[in-house]
C-alpha cells in the first residue's frame, strides 16, 4: 500500500510499504521495535512512525513531538486495513485520511526499578546485554577475547 505521512501541513514521509506503525513509547517496546523503530523511554511524549517493509526504498523511522496531529493518507488506487493495537480493524478505502494524535488519557503501569533503570531492563529481557558486562559498561576485564 502506498502511504502519505503529514504533520503541521508538512509531508514528512511517502512510503510503499506493507504498513505503517505509530507508537507512542508504550507501543514502542513492543510493535516499534519489531519492525526496527526506536525504543522510547516511558516518560516520553514522542509519537513514532515506522514502515513495514518498505518496498523498493528505504525509510527511516520518524520520531514526532507528542502533540503532533499526524495525518495519514491512503493514496488513490490502494486499499489498507486500520489496526489499533490488533484489536479494532476497520478497512480503509483509497484516498481516506486517517488523523492520529496522542489520546488526552494516560495509563499508569507498575515499574520495577527507577527509570535510570530502563534501558538496562530492556536490554537485559532481549538478551542484548552479555553476561560478562556489567551495567555500568565492561567489567575490569574489559572485553572479553575472542
Amino acid at each position: 500500500t502506498r502511504f502519505k505521512c503529514d504533520w503541521s501541513s508538512d509531508v514528512c514521509s511517502s512510503d510503499l510499504a506493507d504498513a505503517i506503525v505509530i507508537a507512542t513509547a508504550t507501543g514502542s517496546t513492543g510493535y516499534a521495535l519489531s519492525v526496527g523503530g526506536p525504543i522510547l523511554h516511558p516518560e516520553s511524549e514522542e509519537m513514532i512512525v515506522v514502515a513495514v517493509a518498505p518496498h523498493l526504498t528505504r525509510s527511516n523511522p520518524l520520531v514526532l513531538p507528542g502533540a503532533a496531529r499526524l495525518r495519514l493518507f491512503v493514496e488513490r488506487g490502494y486499499e489498507a486495513l486500520l489496526s489499533v493495537d490488533g484489536l479494532h480493524q476497520r478497512p480503509v478505502e483509497s484516498g481516506t485520511v486517517v488523523e492520529v494524535s496522542r489520546s488526552p488519557r494516560s495509563a499508569d503501569f507498575v515499574r520495577l526499578g527507577g527509570p535510570e533503570q530502563f534501558y538496562a531492563n530492556i536490554a537485559r529481557r532481549l538478551g542484548w546485554l552479555r553476561e560478562d558486562h556489567v551495567l555500568s559498561g565492561l567489567g575490569d576485564e574489559g572485553p572479553a577475547s575472542a
